[in-house]
């Protein structure tokens, strides 16, 4: 009942045993069936007077279930602590007349039970099994199962404990994907043995061990007409279980090699690798056998002889298959002398099989294979039972192929198998697909005697200013600005290309206009295809995209110096000419009304959706879907026209500007840029205005309550408009934001989330906008709290605007931390770049950036406290609570924050 003895032995012993010759070997048997089902395999061998006793039964750790890991070997122990009618220690009365070769075993497929005892005392043995096989349940004690239960626990520490003792979990999970049932190892987690209770005991031996699951074999001084009225004696009054289901063959499909490494507290390092092969009663698993005789079993072996014996740097190497049911394992084992040789060994191991894949195993190499397999089948097969035996090869047999003689069929394989039939196999099975594990000593490391002063934090002095590009402006011919910031840190140019546009442009047109017009325009022009832009693209190794936010849309090239002008040429066409094909219409439609789906299934993204109109209004520019990805309907029903007409009314040149930042100059840029852009004219139609009025705050509060049944989790949003980020005041107003809900540290996520544990992350932010912004708090929170997290909110508005403002040192914190983010906030291009848009979009002058630090230095106190009073109206605000409504609309309706309405998922109002 040990994980590290009767595994390994098992696992030895099945390889040898299915490869005995047939020629030389045979296991006379008679094999008979009970009427409740239990199988009997009886072979007569009178040269001592003892009995092998094996019950098999065709259950193991495969048929266990995630959460359950551990069972069949747990249930294995609790076997031998005693039956109904013999409620002791079961090795009392073998112990007693001298019974050998006695345990019990489990693995992937199959548990057993074994011993040889004296001829007389088979009567006695037969009793005991069949009272463990019938009678088991009412000797099942709480008691026992928790001792047992440490006793296999404490199995699990002395085998994890061993050196190599943690490869196993790598390798089975490694190597078979989840859901596979030997992904686990038969051993169990703490975890799961820590979980089995009386009730999992007794559902496990109702399903498998009735007497129709099981194998019994009788080998040694007894015959058949002997054995057959003592087991009809003994088992056949015992039920025979319910049907068993059982998977045959489950070989994962692996068509990628994959390495893990890990440490472990181990002499020398070691390599193990595995292929996932046929199972073991498949002609190709015989097959394979003698591949890894040749590969790397012995000392002829091609792997000893270059690894071992040639270059000396392993003291150990096999090749072996593990046969299993579902699946077999190929494995190569190597141990190294030193771990600085582990690439050279794996050099060697591919050059070794790569050779093998090719050519195949030498016709001396096969004859000896051969030899080396019947030699050992033959050795192996002297004693009648235990660990290993002729009562475990007929049981392996019969429970596996329904032949006790199986091996006979297995050994024919082997002895009539060609080298090119080896060769074929194994290049069907180790081609690819393997896992290796590589096992490494942990290094010897030494610790310093003093280190550090620990008892306060190093002071952080002296530190850098920003650095931020100088701004270059020029114009092209037919007007339109070009904006450049040098840096020429690699060789790259980056280009964007702005238009005052965006989602807000989507009003008193079809909601999503804009998003999908941009996401078309890279599908093909008027002179190239989808699939020719993005092949050209990729020859001149430039990214091109498209998008929309609120306010702007934009188009942004990244090119290779050298493809500059090839690149912006490209760029170009993609503005100027899209051709919005109707076939492309077509095909992004659905994927754009599926993410639509997506959005509203999402709590987060349901939100965003619903707040802005009820905030704005269905007049104004931003009261739309914060998505911008507009609704079903308006997607359903968008045409080519609509595509075109945003077009040409909003993609026009004088309503966009080019921005540049990277490895150019202007004197180099602007030809390029006039070659592609300066003949490109304005329609005669002005650029509409948007409608980015200021609205007011609403009189009082309201609450839109959005239920989603059956939802884990309540997700709170609250918002009311703010001043534009534009304002000249934004920094006080962000400085503000950020100390009551913008950071991790704020207060609003250090209550809900540190403090009470109800949320992952609860925060209030301000979405960038050219007109108002939207003031948001965002708390997503279990369900059973939703009425107190939303009490904990109202409270932390409430104080932050009366007895509880930002302090001087909430402010301090905020404004060191942007300020000592800025040397590194536009470190890359595509920061300045980013920045360079930004301006534009809120008016800002060229120094905004290297003014940011003094503006932040200059914040003080009054200034934060004077911006909440300015933008925070708690008591106005519109709610949108995402949740299952059975259970949180009573505590939102205690807590008297407005009127209620009551919407679903699309939007629809639903009665109170």
């Amino acid at each position: 009942m040990s994980k590290m003895t009767h595994y390994t032995i098992g696992a030895v012993f099945l390889f040898s045993a299915s490869m005995a010759s047939a020629q030389d070997v045979d296991i006379p048997y008679e094999k008979f069936k009970l009427d409740n089902g239990l199988t009997v395999v009886v072979h007569e061998d009178r040269k001592a007077p003892i009995v092998a006793v094996s019950v098999w039964y065709h259950v193991g750790s495969k048929d266990e279930k995630p959460g359950k890991t551990g069972f069949a070997h747990l249930f294995e122990h609790l076997m031998f602590n005693g039956s109904e009618n013999y409620n002791d220690e079961y090795f009392k009365p073998f112990e007693q007349v001298g019974a050998t070769g006695m345990n019990g075993t489990t693995w992937f497929d199959r548990t057993n039970y074994f011993q040889n005892i004296p001829t007389p005392a088979l009567d006695m043995a037969l009793w005991m099994e069949s009272d463990r096989m019938g009678h088991m349940l009412g000797a099942v004690t709480q008691e026992k199962l928790d001792e047992q239960r440490g006793v296999v626990q404490n199995e699990k520490r002395q085998g994890d404990n061993q050196p190599y003792g943690l490869t196993e979990y790598s390798i089975l999970e490694g190597l078979y994907p989840e859901g596979h049932p030997y992904r686990w190892s038969t051993i169990g987690s703490m975890e799961d043995l820590n979980a089995a209770s009386l009730e999992d005991v007794h559902e496990w031996f109702k399903a498998y061990y009735g007497t129709a699951n099981a194998v019994l074999v009788l080998a040694g001084d007894i015959d058949a007409e002997t054995a057959r009225p003592l087991v009809e004696k003994y088992f056949g009054d015992i039920a025979a279980g319910p049907p068993v289901k059982q998977l045959k063959s489950l070989v994962p499909d692996r068509t990628v090699n994959t390495r893990e490494m890990m440490y472990d507290r181990v002499p020398q390092a070691r390599i193990y690798r595995t292929w996932a092969v046929p199972g073991r009663i498949e002609q190709d698993a015989s097959v394979l056998a003698l591949a890894a005789t040749v590969i790397g079993d012995g000392k002829n072996s091609r792997l000893y002889q270059e690894l071992v014996y040639k270059s000396q740097i392993a003291v150990n190497v096999s090749a072996n298959l593990q046969p299993f049911e579902l699946t077999s394992q190929f494995e190569i084992q190597v141990t190294l002398k030193n771990a600085d040789d582990m690439d050279q060994a794996n050099a060697i191991i591919d050059r070794v099989l790569t050779e093998f894949l090719e050519k195949g195993p030498s016709a001396d190499e096969l004859k000896r294979a051969k030899t080396k397999i019947n030699a050992s089948v033959i050795r192996g097969l002297e004693q009648i039972g235990g660990f290993g035996g002729k009562a475990v090869t007929l049981a392996q047999g019969e429970l596996y192929a329904g032949d006790p003689g199986f091996f006979k069929t297995s050994l024919n394989w082997i002895n009539q198998a060609s080298a090119a039939d080896v060769r074929a196999v194994a290049n069907a099975w180790l081609a690819d697909g393997h896992y290796q594990l590589d096992v490494l000593p942990y290094p010897d490391y030494q610790v310093a005697s003093a280190g550090a002063d620990r008892s306060k934090l190093p002071d952080v002095t002296n530190l850098p200013d920003l650095k931020f590009p100088d701004i270059q402006r020029a114009k092209l011919d037919n007007g339109i600005e070009v904006v450049l910031a040098e840096r020429h840190t690699i060789p790259v140019v980056n280009i964007a290309m702005q238009f005052d546009a965006g989602y807000a442009a989507d009003q008193g047109a079809k909601l999503g206009t804009s998003g999908f017009t941009l996401s078309m325009m890279d599908e093909g022009t008027k002179s190239r295809s989808a699939l020719e832009i993005s092949a050209e693209a990729e020859n001149l190794g430039a990214n091109i995209s498209t998008a929309s936010s609120l306010d702007t849309s934009r188009v942004t090239l990244s090119a290779l110096k050298a493809e500059l002008r090839s690149s912006v040429d490209l760029f170009a066409d993609i503005i100027r000419n899209p051709a919005f094909a109707q076939a492309e219409i077509d095909r992004l439609r659905p994927r754009w009304l599926a993410n639509i789906q997506q959005e509203k299934a999402q709590p987060l993204q349901l939100a965003l959706r619903t707040l802005p109109p009820l905030m704005f209004g269905e007049n104004h520019a931003y009261g739309i879907p914060l998505t911008g990805s507009g609704t079903e309907a308006s997607i359903s029903s968008l045409s080519r026209a609509d595509l075109q007409a945003f077009h040409r009314t909003w993609i026009r040149p004088d309503n966009g500007t080019l921005f540049v930042v990277g490895d150019t100059s202007m004197d180099e840029i602007l030809p390029i840029l006039q070659r592609a852009f300066g003949n490109w004219q304005a329609p005669s139609a002005p650029v509409p205005e948007k409608n980015i009025a200021e609205v007011a705050v609403p009189d009082k509060a309201r609450v839109v309550l959005i239920d989603k049944p059956g939802s884990p989790q309540t997700v709170i949003f609250a918002g009311h408009v703010a001043p534009p980020t534009g304002a000249e005041n934004t920094l006080a107003i962000d400085t503000m934001n950020a100390v009551l809900g913008g950071q991790f540290t704020a207060r609003v996520n250090m209550n809900l989330r540190e403090d009470k544990g109800w949320s992952y992350g609860a925060f209030t932010f301000m979405p960038n906008a050219k007109g108002q912004r939207s003031w948001l708090a965002f708390a997503p929170v279990q369900t059973d709290k939703t009425k107190e997290s939303i009490a904990e909110l109202v409270r932390e508005f409430d104080e932050y605007l009366s007895d509880n403002p930002a302090s001087a040192e909430e402010v301090q914190k905020v404004v060191n931390n942007n300020v000592r983010q800025l040397p590194g906030q536009f470190e890359t291009a595509g920061a300045v770049l980013g920045s360079l848009l930004s301006n534009a979009r809120f008016d800002r002058s060229d120094d905004y950036v290297p003014r940011l630090k003094s503006r932040y230095e200059a914040l003080d106190t009054s200034q934060i406290r004077a911006a909440a009073s300015q933008v925070l109206r708690p008591d106005h605000l519109i709610w949108v609570i995402v949740g299952d409504r059975a259970q949180i609309e009573s505590g939102i309706r205690e807590l008297g924050l407005g009127d209620i309405e009551i919407r679903d998922a699309d939007g629809n109002s639903v009665a109170p």
